[in-house]
């Protein structure tokens, strides 16, 4: 759902993915009237763009709607995105032929790169928060490291949006101690998942798509699909009884516009000029909306659906965060580029004040 009609669409928009139309009229009909992409006239370009979730202007979805709108936008028509599905990684879709870019955060890519985690989002009280990632990114050298970490596979990565803070995980009851997620399957993301495994839980096989019918199943605990709106397109608002808090990718994830290195080199310099600022400017908005709207898409959920949004245990939490430490020295420690990427996130945290 376009986050900005979240809180007056909360209820039909609940009631279409109970009913299985996630993308029912009441919910798109504005996404769709204001966002779409007129017809592009001779000499632009259409590049498609790699969505492996549903279009449906929830979570991801809304994010390359609004980057799309505005790249269009900025390049007077001469690049237009069309989002085509696709069940894989971005880097897949890419090397399989069936986009020339893809839009997802880079969790997705881990199982090739696994150093893409530090551009995806950590778990623990290291990671950086969406304003000192996205200045990591900018001034820090961060977009550097990554430039050169997707360039051996032919990709130009620019961050577009963030999800903000965990929404926490999605449960049928409360964490109120290790004991109650021992050796349950619990859903995550990127490096979480070895966090999952670390504190005595299972990781949960299936996909984004599978949480909300595995949730009412009882074959599924819980599970952590980034912030409120994403949760609401999963239907997991449906699913759930509870919210425990904090996650454990706490400050949430990046999302990344991936494209052949080779497309990009060929535009010109005021062309990349024009994409990059479509992409802060994206960025910039997400996060904004995030921080003004959170606490009233929580009254929301609370009240349209009576989800009760709980503590986490204390002792949850520190394992959790201890666990998160070793998991992310392990991959620091994988390589070379590891290492170096690693050097400078830490070194970008302490001289901001943010580590020791």
């Amino acid at each position: 759902m376009d986050r900005r009609n979240f809180l007056k669409s909360v209820t039909s928009a609940a009631t279409a993915v109970a009913g299985g139309s996630v993308a029912a009229e009441a919910v798109t009909s504005h996404q769709r009237s204001d966002r779409g992409a007129p017809h592009i006239g001779s000499g632009g370009r259409r590049l498609r763009l790699a969505l492996s979730g549903p279009d449906n202007s929830q979570g991801i979805s809304d994010f390359c709607q609004q980057f799309a709108a505005r790249v269009y936008a900025a390049t007077e028509g001469a690049i237009t995105i069309d989002i085509v599905p696709h069940s894989g990684s971005g880097l897949d879709a890419i090397a399989s032929g069936t986009a020339e870019c893809y839009c997802a955060t880079e969790h997705g890519n881990q199982n090739v790169v696994p150093e893409l985690a530090f551009f995806a989002g950590l778990p623990g009280a290291t990671a950086m928060d969406a304003v000192t990632y996205h200045n990591w990114l900018s001034v820090g050298g961060g977009q550097d490291l990554w430039d050169g970490l997707t360039a051996d596979f032919g990709i130009k990565p620019l961050a577009i949006a963030h999800t903000g803070p965990s929404s926490g995980l999605w449960s049928r009851g409360p964490i109120n101690s290790l004991g109650a997620i021992s050796d349950q399957a619990i859903y995550a993301e990127g490096l979480a998942v070895e966090v999952v495994k670390g504190i005595g839980a299972k990781a949960f096989a299936g996909t984004s798509s599978d949480v909300s019918k595995s949730l009412s199943e009882d074959t599924l605990f819980a599970a952590e699909v980034g912030d409120i709106p994403t949760a609401l397109g999963t239907g997991l608002v449906r699913a759930a009884k509870v919210v425990s808090t904090p996650g454990i990718n706490r400050v949430g994830s990046a999302v990344a516009f991936g494209l052949q290195k080779s497309i990009w080199d060929g535009f010109s310099a005021g062309e990349r000029a024009l994409i990059e600022a479509a992409a802060s400017s994206t960025y910039h908005e997400t996060v904004a909306f995030t921080q003004s709207q959170n606490q009233m898409m929580v009254a929301a959920c609370s009240s349209q659906f009576g989800l009760r949004f709980e503590d986490i245990a204390p002792d949850v939490v520190q394992t959790v965060a201890r666990v998160s430490d070793i998991v992310l020295a392990h991959l620091a420690a994988s390589s070379p580029r590891a290492e170096r990427i690693n050097a400078s996130y830490m070194a970008f945290l302490k001289a901001n004040g943010l580590t020791s």
